[in-house]
Formats: structure tokens, sequence, C-alpha cells
């Protein structure tokens, strides 16, 4: 294969990257990775090739490798022309040039100008005579079922193929369908080469360099064989390019495959027993033959038919054991069509228990989903798993009768696409047991207190319009007001909407999850809001809350920011402000008694200014840049900062930030017109970098700066 490489590679030395190339994995005895790319701290094929029997294959990771623009970049050209000579087999270096079938790509004539007789196909593959010609090249996947048979056909009996497609891109219009049905990953399974969801990085700042020798572990046999004999020798690198490797391939790789698939089922069978973990005996970076078969393991769980479902050893730790006298119900739900997002029905699917969802035949295909868990973070590239790295499972509702499982078990929602016209849709569940479920406004105190709170699932939630709560079962046993507790909430919601200048009334409600691991971070944004497991009773406790709980605060503050006037340096910051606002307005307190950080301000800027003032080092430290909106608040008001960010929605203020520099320059700007005063010397004072356009636009007004602001 190193002969075959050095052919392909004659005179190369850098490629270009045609927008944004994916990546292939080599798995077959006889293929190889030609050009590699970054993927992550790894590196995964950009080019690859392959023998299968007398045929051959290379294939390129981005269809543009196969179009007019990128050829004339760097070594492109002459690494086209080297794959389609090598593809072509024995065909002689001097007299007529191999034989091209060019089809869905306009490299026709500049083939021709480089000596190769090339002919242009148009239509299908199916009416040509491959048989007349030396390689076929294909500039995209869009192959029918008929192309794809005439190809493989070619393939055995010793023709060449020279392909190109952007996978990631694929995947995208593929309406539900896998890489093992993309078209060309069925033809270049016959040889063990197969294109994957990744993207590749670049290794040179123009593109890809190709003198750059793969390491052995990019080929997944290889790095099956390596983790299987001595995963505990590897150094650091070697496990994450073996876990990549063969992370890409199972992801690509088709369940008939002759070489990966049977060795690593064999290794499954022999190790499912350990894959289980439990923060108690987690399971470790260096273990990475148990982090390999995990992926195959779970991978295989969501292919597997519903009531051949079983419950994963680790689901009794987390998500958590149901009850053995729990009794599954029937329940008939009814959703509201017009609130998109996560839909709570008070039910829990147990281990590998199958449910059966039951809609109407009009709303069958429309995308509305089951989801089983709320614990959507994914821990893949964490050092160590406490659970294992994938457990929440969503399924399509694109029948009236759909059966659903998930080996770890989970709450049980319905996912409502957006867009859907307003209206409440029955819905069915059967094979699910209770869990606690308070809604405001909906659920009674007293059925809470007399039933739903000891309903035998092992998580609850707790939620109004505006915020749910996803917690552990016991932290709600004894909670006696959840209606107190979701109206403080709700308050705390209404609060950052005001802020933001927006209406009390959500599209969806937002959600916090409680997990015993998460994917970044001790707290992370999003939908859901990820916290570690610890939170879970602090969110339920409407005594801590009043107090001021700044950490669910900041990240219920990153989901309210906007980008227009969050500029570098100010992602966390600005969600501090609601944070600040919250506290002072909702629950009563000074935000300098919640967090050390804001009382360390007037200090930070001290010191800051005794060392000159940097907009880089006022960047690196949000508690020092919060003290500057801070500063401007106290002078100002909650009004005139909320004047400011509702500005930006009014067209009549002139055209909104599309750079960093506009972005700093209007927030000086807007903010001085509502404030009445000239910002411009408190900003440059701060070090914030603002243009003398900007400060000049509002230097007739009243100069100010803080009357405690340090002199240096």
């Amino acid at each position: 294969m190193q002969k075959d490489r050095a052919r392909i590679l004659e005179g190369v030395e850098r490629i270009g990257a045609p927008g944004s190339p994916g990546a292939l994995v080599a798995y077959g005895k006889e293929a190889f990775a030609v050009v590699v790319g970054e993927q992550g701290s790894a590196r995964a094929a950009v080019v690859a090739a392959a023998r299968a029997g007398s045929g051959r294959l290379v294939g390129f990771a981005h269809d543009g490798y196969l179009h007019e623009g990128a050829v004339k970049e760097l070594d492109t050209g002459k690494l086209v022309l080297g794959a389609l000579r090598w593809a072509a087999g024995a065909v002689p270096r001097t007299g007529p040039g191999a034989r091209v079938l060019v089809w869905s790509s306009d490299l026709s004539d500049w083939l021709g100008q480089q000596g190769l007789r090339a002919t242009p196909q148009q239509g299908a593959l199916e009416g040509a005579r491959l048989a007349d010609f030396d390689v076929v090249l294909l500039g995209g996947p869009g192959l029918s079922e008929n192309d794809v048979a005439a190809l493989a056909k070619y393939l055995r009996g010793g023709g060449g193929v020279v392909a190109a497609q952007t996978a990631w891109g694929w995947l995208q219009g593929a309406r539900g369908l896998g890489l093992q049905e993309n078209p060309l990953n069925r033809i270049f399974s016959a040889a063990g080469l197969a294109w994957t969801g990744a993207i590749c990085g670049k290794t040179l700042e123009t593109g890809y360099d190709a003198r750059e020798e793969p390491a052995p572990l990019v080929h997944a046999l290889a790095a099956l064989d390596a983790i299987a004999k001595s995963a505990a020798e590897f150094a650091p690198p070697e496990r994450t390019q073996a876990e990549v490797t063969l992370g890409l391939a199972f992801e690509s790789v088709p369940q008939d495959d002759p070489w990966l698939q049977p060795r690593v089922r064999a290794l499954l069978e022999q190790h499912r027993a350990e894959l289980c973990a439990t923060p108690e005996h987690p399971i470790r970076a260096s273990q990475v033959l148990l982090r390999v078969l995990a992926r195959l393991e779970l991978r295989e769980l969501e292919r597997m038919k519903p009531l051949a479902v079983r419950a994963a050893p680790s689901s009794a730790s987390f998500p958590g054991e149901v009850p053995a006298g729990a009794k599954p119900v029937t329940r008939k739900l009814a959703i509201e069509l017009s609130v998109p997002g996560w839909h709570s029905t008070g039910l829990y699917a147990a281990p590998g228990a199958a449910l059966t969802v039951d809609i109407a035949r009009d709303l069958a295909g429309k995308q509305l989903a089951l989801r089983i868990g709320c614990h959507t973070d994914a821990l893949w590239n964490l050092e160590e798993w406490k659970r294992m790295p994938a457990i929440t499972r969503s399924v399509p509702l694109a029948q009236p009768t759909t059966q659903v499982a998930n080996a770890f078990g989970g709450p049980v929602y319905l996912e409502v696409p957006e867009g859907l016209a307003p209206g409440a849709a029955q819905v069915l569940v059967r094979g699910a047991i209770e869990a606690p479920l308070f809604v405001l406004g909906e659920t009674s105190l007293e059925e809470w207190k007399s039933s739903i709170r000891t309903a035998p699932a092992p998580w609850a939630e707790i939620g109004s319009s505006k915020i749910f709560l996803s917690v552990p079962s016991e932290c709600v046993r004894t909670l006696d007001d959840p209606q107190a507790l979701m109206e403080f909430w709700g308050r705390i919601s209404d609060a950052m909407r005001d802020l933001s200048g927006l209406p009390h009334p959500r599209v969806r409600p937002e959600r916090f999850v409680a997990d015993v691991q998460i994917s970044a971070g001790y707290m992370h944004s999003g939908y859901p809001i990820m916290t570690h497991a610890d939170a879970g009773p602090w969110m339920v406790d409407l005594a801590h809350l009043r107090r001021g709980e700044w950490g669910l605060l900041h990240e219920l503050g990153h989901n309210h920011q906007n980008g227009l006037w969050t500029f570098e340096g100010t992602g966390e910051v600005t969600n501090n402000v609601f944070a600040c606002y919250v506290l002072q307005t909702v629950c009563g307190v000074d935000p300098a008694d919640v967090h050390e950080g804001l009382r360390a301000g007037p200090q930070k800027l001290e010191e800051y200014l005794a060392q000159g003032a940097s907009f880089e080092r006022w960047c690196a430290d949000p508690f020092l840049a919060l003290h500057m909106y801070r500063q401007l608040i106290a002078a100002f008001g909650w009004d005139t900062y909320k004047r400011v960010i509702v500005g930006y929605r009014d067209p009549a203020n002139g055209p909104a930030p599309k750079t960093e520099a506009e972005k700093r320059d209007q927030w000086l700007t807007r903010y001085s017109r509502a404030a009445a005063h000239d910002l411009g010397p408190f900003f440059r004072a701060w070090g914030v970098s603002v243009s003398d356009e900007a400060c000049l636009s509002v230097s007739t007004l009243p100069p100010w700066m803080p009357s405690d602001f340090p002199k240096h």
C-alpha cells in the first residue's frame, strides 16, 4: 500500500481545501489513507484509496475536489491526475492516456488538456458502456439504484472509480437515511472504504500537507488490533487516535462488512458486562477498548427493534432503577401543537421497556417525536465517563402507531417541531410508569401531596409555561408547595424577559436538567440548561432561590444573550447582567453578597488601571468587565440599560452591527444617547476599543465619569 500511495501522490506536496472537506475511514485489508486532516487532536483521511480485487477506488472528502476551481489550487490537480492514473491500472505511461468517463463534474476539458481521454456522461450511468473505460470519475453522490449496481459490476470486472462527495452535507438532506445507505459508500464498501459524517480541519493554512505520513491507527482495523492487544500501553495521543478512527468507522461501516464488524462484535460479546459506567466505577480514557465498544453498543441499541431492547447494565446507577412493583399504565395526553419543544407527560420509561404510542393519522409524519430521557449531553470526549456517554432516545412518530424503547429508560416527552398550527393533539402512550409531575395552573396541590409526588419513577418534573425543572424524585418527595416554587421561578423568568424588553409569555418553557455528569463546565446553557446533580435540590428549594443562586441565573442569562450587544470579551458578562438584575429585583439582595467576583470589582479595577488598561486583559476577566457594566447601571439605572437593548430591535435607530468593532462602537453610542451623556472617555479609560468616529458622534453630550473612578 505504501507503493500505491506513493504513486497516487507523485509530485504532490500540498493540496487545497474546497469548502469544508469531510472525512473518510479505511477499514478494508487493502484500503489506506492518502492525505489526512485534523479530527480534533487526531487525524482522519481527506483522501483515501483501496483495491477491490482487480478493481481500484479513490475517494475525496469534498465534491469540490473534482471540479475546475479546486484542481488549480496548489498540487490538487496533480493529485487528481495521480488518483485517476492509479485507478486506471495498467495503462502505459506513454501513448494515449487513460480513458475516463466523467459524470457530474466539469473536468472533461481539463483532463483532455492533461493527456487523458475524457468523455462526459449525461444522465444515468447504467446506459453507458462502462467496460469501454479505464476509470470512471464521479463528482457527487446522486446515483440511482441502477447506477450503483452498474458501477459495482464494473468494479468487480477490474474497473477503476475516483469519486468525491461531501458526506456531512449529504446527511443533512438524507431524510433519515444513514451513511450505510449512501450510494458511494455502498460502492466503496466492497473495498473497505467509507465516507463519514465528520469534517476535517486543515493541516496547513491553505489546505492539507500531503507529505504527512498517515499514522497506522488512522486505519480502523489497525486501531482495533492495537487496542485489543495492548490498549493499556498506549500514550494518550494513540488512545485518542484509535477511539476517533473507530468512532468514524462505526457510523459508516455496513452491517455485513467482512473485516471490522465480525471482530468487533466478538469483542463486544466478550466485554459486554464491563460496559457499565458509574460514578464509583467510571470508564476512563485509558480503557480504550471499552470506550470503543461502547460506541458500537449504543449505535446497535439505536438500530435494535424495540421489543429486543434490554436494560443497560449501568441504567440501575443512572438514571436509576424503577421499583419492582411499579405497574405500567396507559395515558391519554393532549399536546398543544403551537408550543414547540419537549412536552412533559408525567410518564417514565423503564430501562428496556417498549412503549407504544398512538397518534391521529393526520399527525403522522408531521415531525412529532417521542423522547425518552432528558440527559442529552454526550460525554464521548471526556476523560472519564461517570455514566454512559449517550443515554437518551428520540424517535419520529412517522406512523399512527410507533413502538419506542430506551435501554437506559428516562422521562417521556412528546417533541413538537416549530411552525405547527395551534390545536391539541391527542396522544395515547401505553407501557410507561407514572412519574411525579407538577404543572403550575394544571396540577392541584391536594393531588400533588396525596399521590403525585410519590409516583414510582426515579425522576420528577416541576414546571410552568415559563420554566421546567427535571430532578431526581427524591428531591420532591417532601416538597409541599410546588406552586409557590414555580411562581417564584416565573418571577425570575419574567424579570429576564423584562430586561430583554420582551413580553412575559414564552414560546416554550426554558428547561433545567440535573445530571450526574455533563459535557462541559459545572453547568452550561442551552435547551435544556444542564447542571450537575448537586444542583437538583437547589432548583426546588424556594428558600435557597430567594437568597440568590448565582449558577442557575448565570446559565439562564446565557439563554437571553443577543449577539448584537454581546461583543468579544462579554460572552461571560452580559449573561451575568441578567443574573444581577434578578438578584436585585426579584430576590431583593445585593449581587455582591451572592458572588465574591462582584465584591472584588473595585479592587480589580484599581489593579487593572495600575498596570495600564488593556482591552485584551479586560476581555480575559469577566468580573472585571462586569464591574464596568455595574458602574453604568449604578449611574443611569436599569431602565436605561433596557432602553439600549430594546433599541437594537427598532430599525429607526439605524442598522444592526455586523462586525466586532461595530458592536463595540454601537454599544458606546447607543448607551451614550440613552443615558444622555458622553461615555467615550469612560469606555477609553476602561481600555475598551472604540473608534474615534464613535466617540466624536456623542462628544456633544455632557461628559461623564464615575465620581469614584481611580485616578491613574
